[in-house]
C-alpha cells in the first residue's frame, strides 16, 4: 500500500493525497461513520477490511454533503 505515508499517524492523515484535500478528508469521515470506525485510530489499527475499503473503494455511493 504505496499510498500510506505513516502507518502510525491519525488515520485521516496517513493517506496521500487525502491528507491535506478536504474532499479527501470529507470521504475519508464519511467513509468512518459509515463503518462505524474511530477516526482517531491510527491506520495500522484499523481493521484489514477497512483499509481495503479505504484504498479500493466498496462500490457504494456515498452522499458528501458538501
Amino acid at each position: 500500500m504505496d499510498r500510506i505515508i505513516d502507518p502510525t499517524a491519525k488515520y485521516e492523515k496517513s493517506i496521500i493525497p487525502w491528507r491535506d484535500s478536504v474532499l479527501g478528508q470529507t470521504i475519508l469521515k464519511k467513509l468512518a461513520q459509515k463503518y462505524s470506525i474511530d477516526e482517531d485510530k491510527q491506520w495500522k489499527d484499523l481493521p484489514k477490511r477497512f483499509q481495503e475499503v479505504v484504498i479500493n473503494g466498496d462500490n457504494e455511493l456515498i452522499r458528501l454533503g458538501m
